[in-house]
């Protein structure tokens, strides 16, 4: 048996794998819904059906409030008034870099990753930073969130190397891209959720629709949904 916290996209393609293995798997999020930082809820809400098919033990609206260790036998994770109490826990929740060794020289922003300009250059001469220590340009905009993908970290790297002599490359911005198979879907989203959209000043519109796939095998449909600008009508984000 194993508890699994946080049901990011970590977190539930674990669930996937162990439950292949005939685990018997719990599922703890605080949030109300799965993978809420790339899909609308309407948009998991078949995922969430098949896994509670499978069953997996989703414990959703849930926040860990302590993990006990009873010798070397089982783990009790707390949680509200109720505990789980499995073989041992998985940790899925959110990353957060460890940068204690740097000195006041280095600025940060207030979630301690570090500050860079489309460059990749921190506050101080020569000094780069890359990959999950930093927030990206997200999109075209000023705008920066902390978005640790392996993607972005592989773009980013590129562009500082790029720049270590001078600078000739800016990041372009990014759009927190993932793409998975998990519990018999395929899923993908990019850019911003109709959830999230409420704390950014766009003002943005939803469409769904059914598209009929012959790329896929033992697939009819894809659907897919679409999040635009209400006024300008430009394409923010896909799930």
């Amino acid at each position: 048996s194993v508890t699994i916290i946080g049901a990011g996209q970590v977190g539930v393609e674990a669930a996937d794998l162990l439950s292949k293995q005939e685990k018997k798997v719990t599922l703890i999020e605080n949030m109300d819904y799965i993978l809420f930082k790339y899909f609308d809820e309407d948009m998991v809400q078949p995922l969430q059906q098949k896994m509670l098919e499978q069953g997996i033990n989703l414990r959703l609206n849930q926040t860990v409030s302590a993990i006990e260790a009873e010798g070397e036998q089982s783990v009790t994770v707390r949680f509200g008034n109720d505990s789980v109490t499995s073989d041992t826990v998985i940790l899925g929740v959110n990353v957060r870099p460890d940068l204690h060794f740097l000195d006041e020289h280095i600025k940060l922003h207030m979630d301690q990753t570090i500050a860079v300009d489309r460059y990749m250059r921190t506050s101080v001469k020569d000094v780069f930073a890359v990959g999950d220590c930093i927030q990206l340009a997200y999109g075209d905009g000023d705008d920066t969130a902390y978005i640790p993908l392996v993607n972005n970290a592989v773009r980013t790297g590129i562009v500082a190397a790029k720049n270590l002599s001078e600078p000739k490359m800016a990041f372009k911005g990014s759009l927190r891209t993932i793409g998975t198979f998990i519990f018999g879907y395929y899923i993908a989203s990019t850019g911003i959720t109709e959830a999230e959209s409420v704390f950014t000043d766009q003002t943005v519109k939803a469409y769904r629709q059914e598209v009929r796939l012959t790329s896929l095998p033992d697939s009819d449909t894809v659907t897919i949904k679409w999040v635009y600008d209400a006024t300008s009508h430009v394409l923010v984000g896909a799930q």
